[in-house]
Parts: C-alpha cells; structure tokens; sequence
C-alpha cells in the first residue's frame, strides 16, 4: 500500500507536539552544518573568510542524505543532525551537482541512521497539487513543516548555476535553512526546496525527475552532468514563414537559427532546417512540447531528462523534405555554447601573473564580483555572455581577462587596464589563459606586444624586466605563486637573482598614487 507522504504529515500537524515527534517521517529529516570558504576572484590567490552555512536535507535509500548543492559548496567541514536526535555527526560529500543544485551526503558512523525511515523519490506533482515542504529555517531549532500548493510548473533558471532546467514553483516559502528539505507529495519526495521565490509565500524545488536524474547520473561513481541541445531557435507562428520553409498546411515546429560546433557534426544539424520533433516529442510552433496532456514545457526539457552519452533522434525539414537524424547528446563544455563558462564551486580561480599584471579567464564567478544583477556588470563582459556563442569563436576556448595589476616599476602606466580582455600576443590570438602562458612564456625578440581588445591599446613588456622584477613583485604583494595550480604544467617561472636587479634600466621607481588607486578599487 503505497504511503501517502504528504497527507501523513499534514495529520501529523493537526495532532499534539507528541505525537508530531514520533511521526515517522521526522526521523528523516536531517538539518546540516556547513562551514565554507570560497575564493576572492579579484585575488585569485587568496580565499575569503570561512563562512558558517546551515541547510536542510533527508536521508534516502542507502543510508544517503540528499540535499542542496548549494548548501555544500566549497566547504571545507561538514556536520549532520537528525530532527529527532540531539548528537550531531560528522559528513562528507559524496557526490554533488552543482548544475542541479543537488548532492548527496554520507556519514561514516553508520548509528546516525539506526531508526530513520528512508524517504523514496515521488513523481511530478500536478499543479494544484498540497505538498508539504520540511527543513530548519534560520531563526530557530526546531524542525518546520509548512503546507503548500503547487502553482507552476516550469523550465526556469537555476540561481546556483545559472544553467535552466525544470522547475515547480509553490506557494510555501522557502526561506534560508530550509533549502536541501524535502518537500512531500503522495508518493514520496515531490522535490528539493532549493531558492527563494521574487515575492512573499513563493518557494521553488528541484523537481523528482531532475533528482531521479541525479540519482541515476551518480551510479557509476561520477557526475557526468546533464546534456544540452547547443542551438537557437525561431518561432514560427507566421503562416509565410511556414510556407517560405515548405512546410504543411498546420504543420507546426521551430526555425534553427543557430547550431554550435559540437552539434554540426558531419552536417547531421544545419542552420535554417526546420526542428519538427525531437525524441518522441511533437514541437509546437512556440518552442514547447507536451510536457503531460494539457501542460506544455520548453522544447530543451526533451534533452534535460536524459542522460549524457544517449542518442535522441530529431525530426527535421530540410529544404521542404523530410530528414531525421541521430543526435549523440554532450555537455555544455563540450560545445562552444558557453564561452563565458556558468558558475563553478569547489575548486580555486585560475589566474597567471606576468610583469605583475594578472590575468585570468572571464568566468560568471568573476562577473559576479561587481554584484548578482547583469546590469551591475561591465557592458563588455554581458556581451560575451549573452552573444559569443559562434563559429567566430571556435578557435577560442576562454576569454582572457587582464584583471588588474600589482603596481610596480614594470607595469607603470598599464594599471588603468584592469578588466580589459586580451586580444593578442605578438600578433597571435589568444585562445585560453594556458596559451596566453605559452605565449608569454616564449623569448623571441626582446620584448612581448599584448593587444587589448575593447580599448585597442596596448602593452609592451621586456623579458629582462619582468624577469628581473617578477620574484621581487609577488614577494611584495604577498601572492605565493605566479600562476594557479592547474598552470604548472605550463612552464614554470624561471628562478632570478633578485638582487643584481637594476631599477636603473627602468621607467621609474615606485608605482604612481593613481596606479595604486586603481589597483586598491579591486582589491589586487
């Protein structure tokens, strides 16, 4: 007889506290401690201070805590506590998605599970559906349990990410501590409150299906991700231009506007064919398909809910004939779909430093130093985000950002560039920050010519200055290395003798007031 989650603990609610705290599902609710530190993007050598996060989660099959990515991320100790239990136990990550907001926990004293009733994944609710939503939001101790509907049901932006995926919103507030809780249907969890709604009693959750895609993705020990369709569309709600591109009388489908790289492959997707349907899916002339009878979702769901790696086939119009093809589906990184790479957690900045300007690849994490708002960003940096997603860019695989300078004798006069994105190195365009390395790091002539692409000005630095300077640089500004981790396999910097440095062969001798102040406005 299948269990009745939500009904079950609204009954609960009406009864005494007593006998609330001896329901069963209270044994699976889990509050969890969190200490983090995240990395200074502005000194990508350095981590801002530890910061304490608490969220919410619930213990599922095999003695597993699911609950929000974001919880989790870049923490550096983790501590779980059940609601009906006062000792707390030590946790660890086990696997986590951050483009789903979702992760699994593991406690290595297995007593922590003794009693608790293991939750199962649910199905979609319908709208209009009572879920009830649990966790521990901030401001007390003692577990919450509220009542909600679902209102809508959605393809919608992830805030964690940045990457849409599906979506239910409810009219239950989720409010910080309660995110990783789950949220109870009829037959298990419904979902994973995950963010806080635009207005008052507005909540949304990670729905079943991205968590059972989740659950299924980590099987095999890894995080592959979730696929993507790297193309643009056009509605084609116009009857002339149905009828320009041959279709049908009440024939519906999307124009393709645009299709990245990774999805040409030997011709099997063109721009301006015709998107009619896609795996098993009808597309309407809006770019929806049929998500249940009477509810229409976002053509990229079809892709969402698989896996990577499997094939989906399409159904297209190509010059007025019939064509279908076979689609083996990627991740993004995989595509040229986001050059601007989406947020990225649990690990450090890459960044290099040359003559003490430094430079780094242009990363959302890095947008998001000037505030989460795209209106708060540089208009330079929105514009790669939103539009450098072409074949103009397929031999660039990052955006290289000189992001601010340590002032010095070397680089007097370059200061005011900071957030400038580099073009070219001696006339070679540079297509990743571990090329700008290799170009910089080579000694032909006697100085290198680095081009700035908005401003068009540039910079010229001599290998014997930056050479003779660049020990002395980091020791005086504190930065332990010249270049992040994942660069020293690029070649290293060479040991100098930073005494018989001569300051005579240089412009001058200390870093102007004005060139210190620009640098203190990014805290570099």
């Amino acid at each position: 007889m299948r269990l009745r989650f939500a009904v079950a603990v609204l009954l609960a609610l009406t009864a005494t506290s007593a006998a609330f705290a001896q329901d069963p599902v209270r044994s699976s609710i889990v509050r969890v401690y969190a200490t983090s530190q995240s990395p200074n993007y502005w000194r990508p050598w350095e981590m801002d201070s530890p910061a304490d996060v608490t969220g919410s989660g619930s213990i599922i099959e095999g003695n597993r805590i699911l609950t929000s990515a974001h919880v989790v991320a870049d923490q550096t100790f983790l501590q779980v506590q059940r609601a009906d239990q006062a000792d707390k136990h030590v946790a660890s990550v086990a696997a986590v998605s951050h483009e789903l907001d979702l992760a699994v926990l593991t406690v290595q004293d297995d007593s922590f599970f003794e009693g608790a009733m293991p939750l199962p994944i649910g199905t979609l609710p319908e709208v209009g559906d009572t879920v009830v939503a649990l966790g521990f939001p901030e401001g007390g101790s003692q577990l919450a349990v509220t009542e909600g509907v679902v209102s809508r049901i959605e393809r919608k932006l992830y805030t964690h990410s940045w990457n849409d995926n599906l979506v239910v919103q409810i009219d239950a507030p989720i409010n910080p501590g309660s995110s990783g809780g789950p949220v109870l249907g009829d037959t298990g969890i419904a979902g994973v409150a995950f963010q806080a709604g635009s207005g008052e009693n507005i909540g949304y959750m990670v729905p079943a299906p991205v968590i059972e895609h989740f659950l299924t993705d980590i099987e095999d020990g890894r995080v592959d991700g979730s696929p993507i369709l790297a193309v643009e569309w056009q509605m084609m709600e116009n009857p002339q231009l149905r009828r320009h591109y041959g279709m049908a009388e009440g024939q519906p489908g999307v124009l393709l506007t645009k299709v990245e790289p990774a999805f040409e492959g030997d011709g099997k997707l063109q721009e301006r064919d015709v998107l009619l349907g896609i795996d098993g899916f009808d597309v309407a002339n809006d770019g929806t398909i049929e998500l249940r009878p009477g509810e229409r979702i976002d053509l990229h769901y079809a892709v969402d809910r698989r896996q990577i790696g499997d094939s989906v086939v399409l159904h297209l119009l190509r010059d007025g004939n019939p064509v279908d093809v076979q689609l083996e589906l990627v991740h993004a990184k995989h595509s040229y779909a986001y050059l601007v790479p989406r947020m990225s957690y649990d690990a450090t900045p890459s960044y290099f430093v040359y003559g003490g300007l430094v430079f780094a690849p242009l990363t959302i994490n890095y947008m998001l130093q000037w505030g989460e708002e795209p209106r708060d960003m540089p208009i330079h940096f929105r514009r790669l985000y939103y539009e450098a997603r072409s074949r103009e860019n397929a031999g660039r695989e990052q955006v290289v950002v000189l992001i601010g300078a340590l002032p010095s004798e070397v680089n007097v006069g370059y200061v005011e560039f900071e957030d400038s994105i580099v073009d070219t190195v001696d006339g070679q365009g540079v297509a990743s920050l571990s090329h700008l390395v290799e170009l910089l790091e080579s000694r032909e002539g006697e100085s290198h010519r680095i081009m700035l692409e908005d401003s068009e000005c540039e910079i010229v630095l001599r290998h014997e200055d930056v050479d003779r300077r660049s020990h002395e640089i980091l020791d005086r500004y504190r930065v332990p290395s010249d270049r992040s981790s994942d660069l020293l396999a690029v070649k290293s910097l060479p040991p100098v003798d930073t005494a018989s440095a001569s300051s005579a062969e240089l412009t001058t001798d200390e870093p102007s007031a004005n060139s210190t102040s620009a640098a203190s406005r990014k805290r570099i």
